[in-house]
């Protein structure tokens, strides 16, 4: 029953989410930035500074990346579970 087409397909469906799941959230997550720069005038003596980081701050990115990671694990398990019997 292992080996039955529509085993072979839920099995490809749940891998397929969790390539995209892994691969999607990251690069959202870490591809849309914001930044800001300080400049200051040359006779306040004060250096010129710029930051930039995630959009959704540090904090978003690591929780929305854990989440993610928790999905991933997820979805593999249901990709590689051994099928249940009815």
């Amino acid at each position: 029953m292992s080996n039955s087409p529509s085993s072979r397909v839920n099995r490809g469906i749940w891998l397929g989410a969790a390539v995209i799941v892994g691969v999607a959230v990251p690069l959202l997550v870490f591809g849309f930035r914001v930044g800001e720069c300080i400049d200051y005038a040359p006779e306040s003596a004060a250096v010129s500074s710029c930051r930039s980081g995630p959009a959704v701050g540090i904090a978003g990115a690591w929780v929305l990346c854990v989440a993610a990671a928790l999905f991933v694990t997820y979805l593999l398990y249901r990709a590689l579970r051994p099928p249940v019997r009815r």
